[in-house]
């Protein structure tokens, strides 16, 4: 899906998912973000990459 405009204004690929708990392994990742949707519409970041 797009980027939603809050997170970036550039190009970029985007998956929505539902999880219980968030799964990320950044050691065999190559996820840049990762955000919770808040009830509000508004995010939370819970992981970014170091190099961005």
């Amino acid at each position: 899906m797009p980027v939603p405009r809050n997170l970036s204004s550039s190009c970029g690929s985007c998956v929505k998912y539902t999880a219980p708990e968030p799964v990320f392994d950044p050691e065999h990742d190559e996820m840049e973000l990762m955000v919770i949707c808040n009830e509000d519409g508004s995010y939370t970041e819970i992981y970014k990459a170091e190099d961005l």
